[in-house]
């Protein structure tokens, strides 16, 4: 078979090679002229404790002594970038266009623009639409993190006293590595939730819909998990599970916990790894 696949690649005609290969140099050089393209802009602010963000944009988060905003984008775009700041909330994302084509939906965004903020502390943070979110750590008493629509997030290593994540649409966070006291993850629709490894003495899980959380890696002590629809959570507890399951939800666990009170209706499961 080898062998075979090896003629075809001698047999190609030249002209398609030659316009593989012109193809190829095209949108390499299309990828540089965009790059080049692209300026930066240094937005003064005050100190920053919330970001709301919304549309397409990138977000990079970093954690400092002084507040910071930087802004990369397309030099026809930076004209466009929204930034506001209400007391500690810094709100981001590009102004609705007036054009004919608006009235239609169209709300004439670039995604080729990535805001970069540094911040002392974070408390809270708001992303809807086709955003991308990327946290590398955060070391914070406690965070109230909501994506909507199509939003990603990714966070490094999170350090917190609390937490709360609310997920909706088809929105999508993962995280690396957390520790906190108190955990709380409610995923609506078809979004999704993955932490990868860490620690908390309390998980609080409600999931509707098509939701998916994977979370067996994440060691809690107790963990309460509530799953409706065609849900699944998979869970990590040590001491105590309650974990209720109705529709055709799914519930697993792993951690051997001394205290296992269950409860399903409907097809649903609730069973170990």
């Amino acid at each position: 078979m080898a062998v075979a696949n090896h003629l075809n690649l001698r047999v190609l005609p030249r002209g398609l090679v030659r316009v593989v290969a012109a193809f190829m140099l095209f949108v390499g050089l299309a990828a540089a002229a965009i790059a080049e393209n692209r300026v930066t802009k240094v937005v003064p602010i005050e100190a920053v404790e919330a970001i709301t963000l919304t549309g397409a944009a990138e977000l990079i988060i970093r954690q400092g002594e002084a507040a910071s905003l930087e802004v990369r984008a397309p030099v026809d775009v930076l004209a466009n970038i929204k930034v506001e700041q209400a007391d500690s909330r810094l709100i981001l994302g590009q102004k609705q266009s007036k054009s004919f084509w608006s009235w239609f939906g169209s709300k004439n965004e670039s995604s080729d623009v990535t805001f970069i903020v540094t911040v002392k502390n974070l408390s809270a943070l708001n992303v809807a639409g086709a955003a991308r979110v990327r946290l590398d750590s955060l070391n914070s008493p406690q965070l109230m993190l909501e994506l909507t629509g199509a939003a990603q997030m990714h966070i490094g290593n999170a350090v917190l006293e609390r937490l709360q994540v609310n997920l909706t649409g088809a929105s999508r966070c993962n995280i690396d590595a957390l520790s906190a006291h108190f955990t709380g993850i409610q995923l609506v629709g078809a979004s999704q939730m993955q932490v990868n490894g860490g620690d908390t003495v309390e998980l609080n899980v409600e999931s509707v819909g098509a939701s998916r959380l994977r979370a067996d890696a994440f060691k809690a002590v107790t963990a309460k998990v509530h799953a409706v629809g065609a849900s699944q959570a998979t869970v990590y507890a040590s001491k105590a599970l309650t974990a209720n399951a109705t529709g055709a939800s799914n519930i697993r666990y792993a951690g051997e916990p001394v205290n296992v009170q269950a409860d399903t209706a409907g097809a649903s499961k609730v069973g170990s790894l």
